[in-house]
């Protein structure tokens, strides 16, 4: 992931801090000390729990979309078009909802 972000620079992350072999933690604080990837925004979409002390591991930049509030499409729909409007991105969002072509998606 890290290599694709360097190489890519994407417009956006989006990081579950819960991963089985990398520490999402370690990959956030990869990502802002490397000058190619530390103005790309992260949302952290994820199951874990995030007590004060991790939460002061965020940079400013972070949007963080906790994976249990998301009880229905609409609510994951309203909560990542706001993480994408603080992004810098609302032209997304206006997209959000409406299908992926196959040749879209291969070209991600």
């Amino acid at each position: 992931g890290l290599r694709v972000a360097r190489e890519r620079k994407p417009d956006l992350i989006v990081l579950d801090l819960g991963m089985n072999d990398v520490n999402g933690f370690d990959v956030l604080e990869a990502l802002g000390g490397e000058a190619k990837t530390s103005g790309i925004p992260v949302v952290i979409y994820t199951l874990k729990t995030i007590n004060s002390h991790e939460y002061s591991r965020l940079s400013t930049g972070v949007d963080v979309i906790p994976k249990s509030i998301m009880a229905s499409r609409e609510v994951a729909v309203a909560r990542f078009s706001e993480a994408l409007k603080k992004a810098g991105l609302a032209y997304v969002t206006r997209h959000i909802g409406q299908p992926v072509a196959a040749e879209q998606d291969a070209n991600a």
